[in-house]
């Protein structure tokens, strides 16, 4: 409650859309996470519209994949404006602490080349 930033179309007079979230300010762009696990579970609402009207409407979406055998579509969220997807997994790779991760980013074909370029 009363969280005086940006806010990302999150509820915070009510607490409607949960009692936590995670924000950040990067290079002066104000960044607020949808976490679908922070967003209110309702059992008695089958298709989440809660978690859908807040992820469904974003443009990039961080999936973190829990085990190392874990596979993603980025067909399985519906959305018009999901352009990018980042998943991130600890790696099967690297056994050792601190713990190491890999990233894979998915984008839409319209989405153009952005840097940093991998050959430049």
């Amino acid at each position: 409650k009363g969280f005086d930033k940006y806010k990302g179309g999150l509820d915070t007079v009510h607490d409607l859309t949960g009692l936590f979230s995670v924000y950040t300010n990067w290079r002066g762009i104000e960044i607020m996470f949808h976490v679908s696990t922070q967003l209110p579970y309702e059992s008695h609402d089958p298709q989440k519209l809660q978690r859908k009207r807040h992820i469904g409407n974003d443009i990039v979406c961080v999936v973190f994949l829990e085990a190392d055998c874990t596979t993603f579509s980025p067909s399985c969220i519906k959305s018009h404006f999901l352009h990018t997807f980042i998943l991130v997994r600890t790696s099967p790779r690297i056994k050792r602490k601190p713990t190491r991760y890999e990233v894979s980013v998915v984008t839409r074909d319209e989405v153009g080349a952005y840097k940093p370029y991998l050959w430049e």
